[in-house]
């Protein structure tokens, strides 16, 4: 974990471990830039480290709303942007100022950048902006520091932060822009980029300053914004692997992929807030519409963007048109998505949960929470995907052993009758008034009735009646008054082995008393006399010139600090 002064200097916190980041800030119990650390007096920093070692005190949080409070806590507006190019004392940063203010901001003509993909993708709700001033060139500033890339990036940033206040005479460098952009030389750090959450710093490995996919997804950290996984995925696909939206992982393109964000960080911002539906427990039946379709002028008044029922955790359906804005959506295109988070609208990772077609469904056996798509239209317009979601009953409890039923009759026994079907409704078995023992049933869920067919159940006006139900030794139905029938669900949680099978009672088969056969004869061949080839007398070919090719083009971005 990571503090900032007041000036923006920034310093890692030794005292503080992994279990504790987890324990407070996993769970949205404490918040980046809201938290203050008052460190005792025996604390020390080290300035060579940038680290502070020593216990801190108390912590003071304020309340976070859907994008932080930095700015006021909006996730709309207009906000200004600031890129720092850096000279470092053995590198720089590669781009140059007029192709960093291209790649982030569309100004020599770049299709797809920070700017527009916002601009698009929030229907004009929030637009960035370069910023303005002496020293800053559409957008784009260059400092010199006197860290070397090998310094790291935690020494460089602070070098970086001291050199923008002394250059712009401010106090702190959020005074210059509302979000700045750090650029660091190659080889100043292991990740890719990172951003820190309700702030206004993201920091960027080189070339990764041009690639959309890590300028919107850094810049969705300062929004508060966390990443989107799929939870099904090993390693880091865990966290990053939802690609339906750009806060799984960033791709080194610098116009690509066209996509907007997910479901649950869409709710979040707002930008589509008159076409969400929460649904309340009684379920909902309805079309969805893909986010290129927001502002389309045949959308009907029932038509939604994202439908959202909260249990407990959130799940958000969605439909994943692939067209328009969203066009190169890397997964799930033209299906209906499901994804869920921790309840609440602040910061809080996302998990994709299916991916669904025409027919599809999906069913959460912890929520009893259905989704089922009853068809996908890609004709119309706009294209529309009818979905249902409703809750369902649990199953019931299921039992280990073979079923039976007992009954002591009353004085009318040929009334009664009894059976068990499948959930299909097929008979399995059944009988009369003399019950039956020892039924073997497969795994599954089954229904047991008993009935009467004259309607008074066989206790207590005519005799005194009864009936027990059971799985192995579990009663799980006893009774007698029920009127016409009377009916209990149940599950075999395996299916009962039959008896075990007799041992034999033949003796084994003696050993054998023909011994075997004799060892071969033959003694092995004598040396070779001849001498081994000689060695090879041309010299071995050249190791290739050529350069290995270049890094795959995905890579996970790094936490955010």
């Amino acid at each position: 974990m990571a503090c900032e002064t007041p000036s923006g200097k920034s310093y890692k916190v030794k005292a503080v471990g992994k279990d504790f980041i987890k324990k407070n800030f996993g769970n949205g119990k404490l918040m980046s830039g809201e938290v203050e650390l008052t460190f005792d007096a025996d604390a020390m920093i080290d300035e060579s480290t940038t680290e502070i070692m020593g216990p801190h005190g108390r912590q003071l949080q304020t309340q976070v709303g859907n994008c932080g409070t930095y700015l006021g806590g909006s996730c709309a507006g207009s906000r200004t942007v600031l890129v720092v190019r850096v000279i470092a004392a053995d590198k720089n940063t590669t781009a140059s100022e007029t192709q960093l203010s291209d790649s982030v901001f569309g100004t020599s003509g770049d299709s797809l950048n920070l700017k527009s993909w916002y601009n698009q993708c929030s229907y004009n709700q929030l637009n960035f902006i370069p910023a303005e001033g002496n020293g800053i060139n559409h957008g784009v500033t260059t400092v010199t520091v006197d860290a070397s890339s090998t310094d790291g990036d935690s020494v460089m940033n602070n070098e970086i932060n001291t050199a923008l206040k002394t250059k712009f005479g401010v106090n702190n460098p959020r005074e210059i822009a509302n979000h700045v952009m750090y650029c660091l030389p190659a080889g100043t750090m292991s990740g890719i980029a990172y951003g820190n959450i309700n702030h206004w710093r993201t920091v960027y490995l080189d070339d990764w300053c041009n690639y959309v996919s890590a300028q919107v997804h850094e810049v969705g950290h300062n929004l508060v914004l966390s990443h989107s996984g799929d939870p099904a995925a090993a390693g880091s696909s865990a966290t990053y692997g939802d690609k339906s939206g750009m806060m799984g992982f960033s791709f080194n393109d610098d116009d690509g992929p066209r996509q907007c964000f997910n479901a649950p960080k869409n709710w979040q911002l707002g930008w589509y807030d008159d076409k969400q539906v929460s649904v309340s427990f009684d379920g909902w039946e309805g079309n969805l519409i893909g986010l290129s379709d927001y502002e389309n002028s045949n959308v009907a008044a029932g038509d939604m963007v994202i439908a959202k029922v909260d249990l407990n955790e959130s799940y958000y359906v969605s439909f994943n048109r692939k067209t328009g804005i969203n066009s190169g959506t890397l997964e799930g295109g033209n299906q209906v998505l499901v994804h869920k988070r921790d309840l609440g609208t602040g910061y809080g990772d996302s998990d994709i949960l299916a991916y669904l077609n025409s027919g599809g469904s999906y069913s959460s056996q912890d929520t009893y929470f259905r989704v089922t798509v009853n068809s996908i239209d890609l004709a119309s317009n706009p294209a529309r995907a009818n979905v249902k979601l409703e809750r369902f009953d649990p199953p019931p409890p299921c039992y280990t052993g073979t079923a039976s039923v007992s009954i002591t009759q009353d004085n009318y026994p040929g009334e009664t009758s009894w059976d068990i079907r499948d959930d299909g409704e097929n008979v399995l078995t059944s009988g009369g008034v003399t019950g039956k023992s020892n039924i073997v049933l497969a795994h599954g869920y089954y229904t047991f009735s008993i009935y009467d067919s004259y309607g008074d159940g066989i206790c207590c006006a005519y005799g005194n009646g009864s009936y027990t139900f059971q799985v192995g030794s579990t009663l799980i139905k006893t009774g007698g008054e029920f009127g016409s029938a009377e009916s209990t669900q149940f599950g075999i949680c395996s299916t009962p082995t039959s008896s075990p099978t007799a041992a034999s009672t033949n003796s084994p088969t003696p050993n054998p008393t023909v011994p075997p056969t004799n060892p071969p004869t033959a003694a092995p061949t004598s040396s070779p006399t001849s001498s081994p080839t000689a060695a090879p007398t041309n010299s071995p070919t050249p190791n290739p010139t050529l350069p290995l090719t270049n890094p795959p083009s995905s890579a996970p971005t790094s936490s955010p600090t």
